[in-house]
């Protein structure tokens, strides 16, 4: 379409969208300790390993909702997070950002 502009067979582009090629998102705010913690108390307590893991963990909201609702209802969990990837203790299920498991092989 530019060369059509500069051939002047066209007055100006129609695909040119002014500012597309521009990002203008506006910076998300962190929640702090004391939001996380205020959180995870409503939550309850079959929710809270999600909103800690969501929280200070490197693993995305669906994928830790998928993980946490195969959990058997009273399950006592503690997770171990290295890098990308998350381990529950309770019955060793992996969990790994998309990321990491592609690159894990």
């Amino acid at each position: 379409m530019e060369t059509a502009v500069d051939d002047e067979l066209i007055q100006r582009n129609p695909c040119r969208i002014k500012g597309a090629g521009k990002e203008k998102a506006a910076e998300r705010r962190i929640a702090t300790v004391a939001q996380a913690d205020a959180l995870a108390d409503a939550i309850g307590i079959r929710r809270r390993l999600m909103v800690y893991l969501g929280a200070y963990g490197p693993i995305r909201p669906g994928e830790l909702a998928d993980r946490i609702a195969e959990l058997p209802e009273e399950t006592e969990a503690v997770a171990y997070c290295r890098g990308a990837c998350c381990v529950l203790a309770c019955d060793a299920v992996r969990l790994c950002t998309r990321a990491a498991a592609g690159r894990s092989g």
